[in-house]
């Protein structure tokens, strides 16, 4: 029997996530060790915790995960009650968004959709938790961070640790996305991506390029936060240009970025330090620009 098989009885769902319980709790505390030892690997390591998640919900019946996740949870606890702060910052989390990775794969959602929407549900609650770690521990997290990498000292990086927190879940997000959708037929899913509309995806770049003329007055961590979101649909856009081999759009679309690098490189004297790089947002509003055009102009290739 294929271990990546759908579970039908008790006995079967129960017995494979305990395998998956297992592998969930021996990251977590790998994690914990390489926390004190070595942060960098800690966060190649934790790229694989919300593949279990998936697979869980994926393989078996929904009413079984609460029971996955309660005794997941509680046995990572248990077994990394010396530096706690690996299954609360990094399981917690990965449980719940691999939960609804899973759970849209079973409906066929739209990967562009799963991927982003599980991304800022896990940064979110990644970024809430951050208080109680550094209450639990007396230590702070976000400076430990800064420290390895030798950023504790710039005055500006706090406005994009937000961005960074949202990019690692965007990355563990789409990791666990190439390899549910590689294994998906062995689940016995016939997985039909949803379409969507290239002019949609668009309008969303193109607003959220444009919102961060508004947020940089409100919140420059909001702004930055609305500048990766308009990088990630302007990739979409980019590889949906390339799988229809339209090579003189995607080539009209790149200019725009060595346009914006441009402008960065010639106004950089008189931009604020703290929000400079939120010039290069003018790339994203321009390959949705010209995409949509082409949409427009060429009916038929984009849709």
């Amino acid at each position: 029997m294929n271990l990546f098989s759908k579970k039908e009885t008790p006995v079967q769902n129960i017995a494979f996530m305990g395998i998956m319980a297992a592998i969930s709790i021996i990251i977590t505390v790998l994690l914990a060790v390489t926390d004190m030892f070595f942060v960098g690997l800690s966060l190649f390591v934790m790229l694989l915790l919300p593949l279990s998640s998936a697979i869980v919900e994926v393989c078996c019946k929904d009413r079984y995960y609460p029971i996955y996740f309660f005794a997941t949870l509680g046995l990572a606890l248990v077994a990394t009650l010396w530096n706690i702060q690996s299954t609360i910052l990094y399981l917690f989390p990965s449980l719940i968004t691999g939960y609804l990775f899973g759970l849209s794969a079973k409906y066929k959602v739209s990967p562009i959709w799963v991927i982003i929407s599980c991304a800022i549900i896990q940064a979110g609650i990644t970024y809430a938790t951050i208080p109680l770690i550094n209450y639990i521990l007396g230590i702070d997290i976000i400076h430990t961070f800064l420290v390895f990498f030798s950023l504790q000292d710039s005055v500006n990086i706090t406005y994009i640790i937000p961005s960074v927190i949202l990019l690692l879940s965007l990355i563990q997000i789409t990791l666990s996305y190439f390899v549910i959708n590689n294994e998906i037929k062995k689940f016995g899913y016939e997985y039909e991506e949803e379409e969507v509309p290239v002019r949609i995806i668009c309008y969303i770049t193109i607003g959220f390029s444009l919102s961060i003329i508004g947020l940089y007055f409100l919140s420059l961590e909001l702004a930055y936060l609305a500048f990766l979101i308009a990088i990630y649909f302007a990739i979409v856009l980019l590889s949906e240009v390339v799988s229809k081999r339209m090579w003189k759009t995607l080539i009209f679309s790149l200019v725009s970025v060595i346009v914006s690098s441009l402008i960065y490189v010639f106004i950089y004297t008189y931009l604020n330090p703290a929000s400079g790089l939120l010039v290069h947002a003018i790339a994203p509003f321009l390959i949705a620009s010209i995409i949509l055009l082409v949409s427009f102009l060429k009916k038929g290739t984009l849709k």
